[in-house]
């Protein structure tokens, strides 16, 4: 993946060069998208869950969009064990404390639990089937993600995802 552009184009913003205050990601400003922009990683899932989407393969971008908040999550903790491997949904949760409201902390472990049970990240059981995620789910999922960064980066407006 080539993150140069995307890096020229946040500093040139920065800087005032271009007038993009908002430049499309989850509705975050400038100032809250350089908190993140510069993790190689955290790019990298938004290239994909973004070609997945255009696919219209929700379950796919579905893991994706779980990956890149979930990676999100671990360069804005104070983790102490910066082991990326190590660093599991309960810590996000933990990370969630305070940042976030009751309802969308909730939300973010329903994400969690949601994706464990998606047909592309796990096959099931005889118990409980996996199951594609929809197009609609998807949308709900990707909603509660931006407004959880908008909370955690201390943004005022609220995230209005669109696909």
């Amino acid at each position: 993946m080539n993150n140069k552009n995307f890096k020229k184009i946040i500093e040139e913003a920065k800087s005032g060069q271009a007038c993009i205050e908002y430049p499309g990601y989850y509705n975050l400003s400038i100032k809250g998208l350089s908190k993140i922009y510069e993790r190689d990683s955290i790019l990298q899932q938004i290239e994909l869950r973004a070609l997945y989407e255009r696919k219209n393969s929700y379950s796919v971008a579905l893991n994706h969009l779980v990956n890149e908040f979930h990676s999100i999550c671990f360069y804005l903790d104070d983790y102490e064990n910066k082991d990326h491997n190590k660093y599991t949904a309960a810590d996000v949760d933990n990370f969630l404390n305070n940042k976030v409201t009751f309802d969308s902390k909730n939300s973010i472990q329903n994400l969690f639990k949601r994706r464990n049970n998606n047909d592309v990240s796990h096959p099931g059981t005889d118990e409980l089937l996996s199951q594609g995620v929809t197009k609609e789910e998807y949308k709900k999922y990707k909603k509660v993600v931006g407004k959880c960064l908008n909370e955690i980066l201390g943004e005022e407006s609220l995230a209005l995802v669109e696909l």
